[in-house]
């Protein structure tokens, strides 16, 4: 996967169905790239997934990245709904 143009992915998803099927497909890309391209696949599918507030989803891609920082956030910014 290219990473260069990735991050402006987020712009162009509008269906749930198309975000899911991206967002999968990016996540089992990740075993197969090195590092740091590897962690712009991760922050690109966290930064979707906290746009559309699916926060367990963006949660998980947290606990992958192992950043206690962005574990605190997902928790702090989802509401107790």
């Amino acid at each position: 996967i290219s990473t260069e143009q990735l991050p402006r992915i987020t712009s162009v998803l509008k269906d749930n169905d198309d975000i899911d099927r991206v967002c999968l497909y990016i996540l089992s890309c990740v075993p197969f790239e090195a590092y740091p391209d590897d962690e712009v696949l991760l922050k690109t599918v966290h930064s979707i997934y906290r746009t559309r507030s699916k926060f367990p989803e963006a949660l998980s891609v947290s606990i992958r990245m192992n950043s206690p920082e962005m574990i605190k956030d997902d928790f702090d910014s989802c509401s107790d709904g």
